[in-house]
């Protein structure tokens, strides 16, 4: 990343991630107050749909048997998710800023469609009891377009974690993506939401040091 991009990204993130903290709703508030509907509820994911917007805009919750610790490290731990992640062809951590920021490249794999790309600034920390990791695409680019791919605009999301000290984590994630290019929007929300049940199972998998015995779930059901 150039000098001048990195700057560019440190001066405009306070405005870009306030704008998008806006956009998610904090554990304290339900979802269905935010705009959300229930569309689902699969192997103990409930998952929603905004009922306004014409993004892909998709949330999801879930208990997870994982300390919240675990769950932040498993949601920016890039590297390792690329075995977990159905769609994620490639994964390239471009810079550490700090101990809780990096930047990383990731390409998509997607049916049918050209593959999709994009560089996100992610960081994450904790406020009182709530862990958090927020992302966004950042202003310029810190790679070149390549041949063949479509560049996403916009992809910003977050994941809130909260502990019930009993072993397992409360989780909700957020998103909004723009995958841009000739997608039927209608399809390509519903295919973001199906796969989310997916997304939470494989990542909270991921959060254990140890594997699970087989056939058992790392999500747990509603309380």
């Amino acid at each position: 990343m150039s000098g001048r991009a990195f700057f560019v990204v440190a001066t405009l993130w306070p405005a870009l991630v306030g704008a998008a903290a806006g956009q998610f709703t904090p554990l304290s508030r339900d979802l269905n107050d935010a705009g959300f509907r229930l569309i689902e509820v699969r192997s103990g994911v409930s998952v929603y749909q905004h009922r306004r917007s014409a993004l892909i805009n998709v949330a999801a919750e879930a208990w997870m048997a994982a300390s919240p610790e675990a769950l932040q490290r498993a949601f920016v731990d890039y590297q390792r998710q690329r075995q977990v992640i159905r769609r994620l062809a490639e994964v390239q951590i471009l810079s550490r800023s700090s101990p809780a920021q990096l930047l990383v490249y990731q390409r998509l794999a997607l049916p049918m469609v050209s593959d999709r790309d994009y560089v996100l600034d992610v960081r994450w920390g904790r406020q009182q009891d709530t862990f958090w990791v927020r992302y966004l695409v950042p202003p310029g680019s810190a790679v070149a377009p390549r041949a063949g791919v479509v560049r996403v605009p916009l992809h910003t999301a977050s994941w809130q974690i909260r502990s019930d000290r009993r072993g397992a984590s409360f989780v909700r994630y957020q998103m909004m993506l723009d995958l841009a290019g000739w997608i039927p929007r209608f399809l390509a929300r519903r295919g973001a939401a199906d796969e989310l049940p997916e997304l939470f199972e494989n990542l909270c998998r991921l959060a254990l040091s140890k594997e699970l015995p087989q056939g058992t779930r790392c999500i747990r059901r509603h309380r």
